[in-house]
């Protein structure tokens, strides 16, 4: 059975050794910022919150961003951001119905994973 507090998240990490920062605009803000662009690794986690806590206590690196993945909301902070009509990117639609697939997916690799912690 699997619970119904199933999440997944996104971690980014900054880089550890040789990396560049360089000057980017806000898309929403228009405000300027630095960021590392070379080296950062990424982590799909899928599983409890409980496990992913658990987890990341063992771990050493240092973690730049953790981003939920979830289904958007219309007029939601995100809508407009990672998906929007007209845009070049998703629809919301098209963008829910692939959460809604990969969540399928990651929810079956869980149970055949005899619902341990997926690390991506």
């Amino acid at each position: 059975m699997i619970p119904s507090d199933l999440v997944i998240e996104d971690w980014y990490l900054q880089a550890q050794d040789d990396f560049t920062v360089s000057m980017k605009t806000d898309a929403v803000t228009s405000e300027m910022y630095c960021d590392d662009t070379k080296g950062q690794g990424h982590y799909r986690l899928v599983g409890t919150k409980e496990q992913i806590d658990e987890w990341s206590k063992r771990q050493t690196f240092q973690l730049d961003e953790v981003y939920a993945y979830t289904p958007i909301e219309k007029g939601s902070y995100w809508d407009g951001i990672v998906c929007g009509d007209g845009t070049g990117k998703p629809t919301l639609a098209e963008y829910n119905n692939k959460w809604r697939q990969d969540f399928d997916k990651y929810t079956e690799m869980y149970k055949q994973n005899s619902e341990k912690l997926l690390v991506m």
